[in-house]
């Protein structure tokens, strides 16, 4: 997931800078990214059936994840992919 959002930043986000956490709590693990680059309406039924968005979707969804994306023009894309961490 992080590989393909990193790919669509350098492909489509003219961003200079990218910010990268991956974080775990007891029951979750979070990937967060952000960059400053153009944005894009991630209300776009277009933009959210390119192959690298429906790869982003398709693994989080094989792992029971959630993905979230926030986007402006002025701010660029933040999205947020939070699993579930199975108990053994």
């Amino acid at each position: 997931i992080a590989q393909e959002m990193v790919n669509n930043i350098l492909k489509h986000s003219k961003a200079e800078h990218v910010e990268i956490q991956l974080l775990k709590t007891k029951t979750h693990l979070g990937l967060h990214i952000q960059d400053d680059g153009v944005g894009f309406d991630v209300k776009d039924s277009k933009k959210k059936s390119g192959i690298g968005m429906n790869n982003i979707y398709s693994r989080a969804s094989a792992v029971n994840g959630e993905v979230n994306f926030e986007s402006t023009d002025e701010s660029g894309t933040s999205a947020s992919i939070r699993v579930p961490l199975v108990k053994k």
